[in-house]
């Protein structure tokens, strides 16, 4: 699918009142330092001071490490804010408060990913602490960031599907087995098994679908998702190479129409990582396995994002962009309509049929 950018652009103030409209609906103190997204309201007050101080030109302040953390941010906040505009008048959104305060330990989005990978050298992490907040470990920042793209898919399904059903992130209930994630499309229920991935690993990787398998499986048995219609979404984000994916080189940066190639190019290099490049071995090779004797469509959702440094007609721009694309194939048939339809909600595109 090509997104059309005009359904996912918002300028640094549209977010930053985003964000307090976030707040008033999450009931937090926006006054204070302790809303969730605080970290957040201070990356685009440093973006927008550096833009009307104009001591230098932003295309100049993108490759500084410090000001790159703060564009990660925005990007971590146009997320929430355009799937929170997206879906604020579904009461189905008041399910996800509970997700939401753990933005404040794993961040969200792209600002989660890029939190772990340079925590002992962020800027953001010293500021809070400056504000009397002490940062999350990167234990306890890896297993929030893990919940937040739960909360992230459950925010975008809502600006498409009928409903969502989420677990509890701080207690789960073995005895009322559920996947991480339920979407109702009309009379079906779809249930996602979200796995985030820090590894190159080969075995970590198929272990977490087979665990992810499991849990869909369980689902199914007790009741809670229609047969056939479970499906394991492996986040690869934190196995990317965010600092060549960024900016490629100094003094470099993407063509904006090759964003998305970009992107899904450094997905597929990541992949081969994980399983090599010789022998060439098949999707039932690989995890073919794994999904015998399970009733689930053999396929996995890879999913991943990732924010480029862009040109076009001479602006230079960051643009974040997003992929999601079955992995290994496999025969998904039965599931592809729903596929296609998550992948518009990620990208808040209208329904197929909508128009423009």
């Amino acid at each position: 699918m090509k997104p059309n950018p005009a359904h996912e652009q918002l300028s640094v103030p549209e977010i930053a009142a985003g964000l307090v409209e976030l707040e008033k609906f999450l009931g937090v103190d926006r006054a204070g330092s302790l809303s969730p997204l605080f970290p957040f309201k201070v990356a685009c007050d440093v973006h927008e001071q550096q833009r009307i101080d104009g001591f230098a030109g932003l295309e100049q302040l993108y490759e500084i490490p410090a000001f790159r953390e703060c564009v990660m941010f925005i990007a971590g906040a146009l997320d929430l804010v355009r799937y929170f505009q997206a879906a604020r008048h579904n009461s189905e959104l008041k399910k996800l408060r509970r997700h939401f305060a753990l933005v404040s330990d794993g961040f969200f989005g792209i600002a989660g990913t890029y939190g772990i990978q340079m925590s002992q050298g962020s800027l953001l992490r010293r500021r809070l602490g400056e504000h009397g907040i002490t940062p999350p470990s990167d234990a306890v920042a890896k297993d929030a960031t893990r919940k937040t793209i739960e909360l992230m898919l459950a925010m975008a399904a809502l600006n498409t599907f009928d409903g969502v059903e989420v677990e509890d992130p701080k207690a789960s209930d073995p005895s009322n087995p559920n996947p991480d994630i339920i979407i109702h499309k009309g009379d079906q229920r779809f249930g996602i098994a979200c796995k985030s991935i820090t590894s190159l690993h080969e075995e970590t990787f198929k272990e977490n679908i087979a665990k992810g398998v499991a849990q869909l499986e369980r689902s199914i048995l007790a009741g809670k998702v229609d047969s056939r219609c479970g499906v394991v979404m492996i986040d690869v984000s934190a196995i990317l190479e965010h600092d060549r994916l960024y900016v490629p080189e100094p003094g470099y940066c993407w063509v904006s129409a090759g964003a998305g190639p970009a992107l899904t190019s450094a997905v597929t290099e990541a992949l081969l990582k994980v399983f090599g490049h010789d022998p060439v071995r098949t999707f039932h090779d690989i995890l073919g396995p794994i999904f015998k004797g399970h009733n689930l469509p053999p396929g996995v959702l890879i999913y991943a994002h990732g924010l480029l440094i862009c040109e076009k007609d001479g602006a230079i721009f960051p643009v974040y962009q997003k992929t999601l694309r079955l992995g290994f194939g496999g025969d998904t048939s039965f599931l592809g309509s729903f596929n296609e339809s998550l992948n518009r909600a990620l990208h808040c595109q209208p329904p197929t049929g909508a128009g423009f």
